[in-house]
């Protein structure tokens, strides 16, 4: 199996491209490099449901500091809202305690005005993570 006629090293250099370009500030910085920079100053808050005994769903609000991976505030619901997840924030932010950053995903409720302007007010970066990111 030996290959007849291959094309010798200079040939082969030839066709690949020789202006590399640098890598952009995006592609240096990725993701994993911002959460470790920024690690100490951000928190997350994500919900999650819990189906009761009776077949209800409740609503879960958990907001983690990712530095120093404390669990800052939870929170329980039968029916979130903007304004009442808006007080959660509100009550995990006391005395000036806050992120610099907040990162939560795309839901209606994060995502509404009144909680991105609630952020904005209190001086907290809201980072919205990609769709279907894990």
């Amino acid at each position: 199996m030996g290959i007849v006629d291959a094309p010798c090293p200079n040939t082969i250099a030839k066709y690949l491209p020789t202006n590399k370009k640098p890598p952009s500030e995006k592609q240096r910085m990725s993701w994993l490099t911002f959460l470790r920079i920024h690690a100490p100053h951000m928190w997350g808050m994500d919900f999650f449901t819990v189906p009761t005994l009776f077949f209800r769903t409740l609503y879960v609000l958990v907001i983690i500091n990712h530095g120093s991976r404390k669990l800052e505030h939870f929170a329980v619901t039968t029916n979130p809202t903007a304004a009442w997840t808006k007080q959660q924030i509100r009550e995990a932010t006391p005395f000036d305690h806050q992120p610099k950053y907040l990162l939560h995903d795309q839901d209606n409720i994060f995502t509404a005005k009144e909680v991105q302007d609630f952020l904005a007010a209190s001086g907290i970066t809201p980072k919205i993570t990609s769709r279907k990111s894990p």
